[in-house]
């Protein structure tokens, strides 16, 4: 199993290398090649080909990321898959999510990250402020604020007008952060890479900022 998603119907969704898994409590079913899911979801090349994300979406879609290969976006009962043929320039996926609006927002190793409207890719780089291109993690929080944790860059976020980032210069516990996430609210969590990093809690309300734990 290398991804599991739980949705609003309590729902277990599990990525595996057999394709993907309904499990209701009670029962199982795989959704695999046959219902359009890519053929060569893992071409036995190690763990990157086996980096694999699941998130939940308006009307029940999931969204599948693969790193190397592209993304999926299961309504359930087919895929429709997407990569460079898409406009998805490039396949080292590294995260997705939802926004409320049903826009997938996709996180890649080195080219910065994707919202995918549901017909086009747009693409945001450095030019337009993102920390870094090389992303390491992305969520996209309540407020549709979208998220990423990068490698060497920090945390960049974008408000829907304009990116901004913290790095250690703010108090982040580190500037390669390899998962972010939030409690509900307007509080936050950065994990950074390194075995000497730990954890960082970010409340942007809070005159203190971000706070550390090790």
């Amino acid at each position: 199993i290398h991804a599991l998603f739980i949705d609003n119907n309590g729902i277990k969704w599990l990525m595996t290398e057999k394709g993907l898994v309904k499990f209701n409590g009670v029962d199982i079913e795989v959704f695999d090649e046959r219902h359009g899911l890519f053929v060569n979801r893992d071409v036995g090349n190690g763990s990157a080909t086996r980096a694999m994300y699941i998130e939940g979406g308006p009307d029940n879609q999931l969204a599948l990321g693969f790193h190397n290969i592209g993304i999926s976006i299961f309504n359930g009962s087919n895929f429709i898959n997407y990569d460079i043929d898409d406009g998805l320039i490039d396949l080292r996926i590294r995260g997705v999510d939802f926004d409320s609006d049903g826009n997938l927002w996709v996180g890649s190793e080195g080219s910065g990250v994707f919202m995918f409207d549901g017909q086009n890719f747009r693409r945001y780089t450095t030019k337009d402020g993102v920390a870094n291109p090389e992303i390491f993690h992305l969520f996209v929080d309540d407020f549709d604020k979208v998220w990423v944790g990068t490698w060497g860059g920090g945390v960049g976020f974008y408000d829907g007008e304009v990116w901004g980032s913290l790095d250690m210069r703010d108090g982040l516990i580190g500037n390669t952060i390899s998962s972010l996430t939030s409690s509900g609210g307007n509080t936050y969590y950065f994990a950074g890479q390194n075995m000497s990093y730990g954890i960082s809690k970010y409340m942007p309300s809070n005159s203190s900022g971000i706070t550390q734990v090790k």
